[in-house]
């Protein structure tokens, strides 16, 4: 779990970790994706780009506080727990951190989100697409909560990177970089 954690944390939150990452990268909300296709068709595609690319930029920033809350999560871990996450699915140890740890993620997560919302200046992004859609005639008016959506992703995110480390290490001797993990493993 630490491992995993710990390596999850690195790429997330590296430049580009989330927007680069097909895997984790966070799109356009889908609650907006009408908008997106309307948008584009009327030439918005630079400022659309540069929209997803701050909102990615977001999470990356985010991402580096991630650890602490996960390794508390962990300490928590009884034995029982860790003979589960031992002997369960390729993803067990990421479903017990999900479990413990997503609900305070999200609390810690949503002002840091904030927070690098604001120091990237994200809105200055937002609003003019938000502003030209909803001043097309005719259509359902986008009010999508981006705090709240790019907390969400990038909390997913960290748990997809987390449970591909975590196949890796069950699967890979060569993942098991700690003399622990190779003799649990063994």
């Amino acid at each position: 779990l630490i491992e995993g954690s710990k390596k999850a944390i690195v790429l997330a939150s590296q430049k580009n970790g989330f927007n680069t990452n097909d895997l984790i990268r966070i799109s356009f909300p889908q609650d907006a994706i009408r908008m997106k296709e309307k948008l584009l068709k009327l030439g918005m595609n630079k400022q659309i780009d540069k929209f997803e690319e701050k909102m990615n930029r977001s999470a990356e920033l985010a991402s580096k506080n991630a650890l602490k809350i996960l390794l508390e999560a962990i300490q928590l871990l009884t034995l029982d727990e860790s003979l589960d996450i031992l002997k369960g699915e390729d993803n067990a140890a990421t479903v017990y951190l999900k479990k413990k740890s997503s609900s305070r993620l999200f609390m810690e997560f949503k002002p840091l989100i904030q927070s690098s919302m604001k120091d990237i200046q994200l809105i200055k992004y937002w609003a003019p697409l938000i502003s030209k859609y909803n001043a097309i005639p005719l259509t359902n008016k986008v009010h999508t909560d981006l705090e709240e959506y790019i907390t969400i992703k990038a909390i997913d995110g960290l748990f997809l990177l987390i449970s591909i480390e975590e196949k890796n290490i069950r699967d890979n001797p060569e993942a098991r970089v700690s003399d622990l993990l190779k003799k649990v493993f063994n």
